[in-house]
């Protein structure tokens, strides 16, 4: 299911400038996928998705849109190394985010920014909660990767 119009507006607030690395996890039809491209020229954005139709029509649009510095690869994100992210984006369910969880802390430097629309990482206290005033009342959550295994 695609973010919100505000939901959309809400993740990408979080984005901090400086970031070369983004990782999206579950790109879907590419709803937030090409906005980080527009926004992030200079960062190298790698979506990941393992739905062939969604996946189809986002890679379609990428050979229309043509932005060089956006990935789009059919491929379960589990099999993916992300440690080199400077950020990771995700819309899953709350069963993908206790997953990712571990592969996260195992991965993923400490201080690494993962915003994720919706569903919270059960056990981590974000830095920062958007309430996000759409149909849904969707929730946009800020975590940073702690130093600790915890």
């Amino acid at each position: 299911m695609p973010s919100s119009l505000k939901a959309k507006t809400a993740i990408l607030s979080l984005f901090p400038e400086n970031l070369q690395n983004i990782f999206e996890l579950g790109s879907g039809w590419g709803n937030l996928i090409f906005p980080l491209a527009k926004r992030f020229p200079a960062a190298q954005i790698q979506a990941f998705e393992g739905s062939h139709l969604p996946w189809a029509f986002s890679w379609g649009f990428q050979k229309i849109t043509r932005f060089p510095n956006l990935t789009i690869k059919r491929k379960n994100f589990y099999q993916v190394s992300l440690k080199e992210a400077d950020i990771v984006v995700c819309y899953l369910y709350p069963g993908a985010m206790k997953r990712l969880k571990g592969k996260f802390l195992k991965e993923l430097k400490p201080g690494t920014l993962v915003v994720s629309n919706t569903f919270a990482i059960p056990g981590w206290i974000p830095e920062k909660v958007v309430r996000v005033n759409d149909f849904w009342r969707s929730h946009v959550y800020l975590y940073s990767v702690p130093l600790s295994n915890s």
